[in-house]
C-alpha cells in the first residue's frame, strides 16, 4: 500500500477505500 495515507485516521481511510469502491463499482457497471 503507498504511503500517501499516512497520519490519516482510520475515518478518512475508510472514506477513500469507499469512494475507490464506488468509482471502481461505477466504472464496472457502465
Amino acid at each position: 500500500m503507498p504511503n500517501l495515507m499516512k497520519g490519516a485516521t482510520p475515518n478518512e481511510l475508510v472514506k477513500g477505500v469507499t469512494a475507490n469502491r464506488m468509482s471502481i463499482i461505477g466504472e464496472e457497471t457502465e
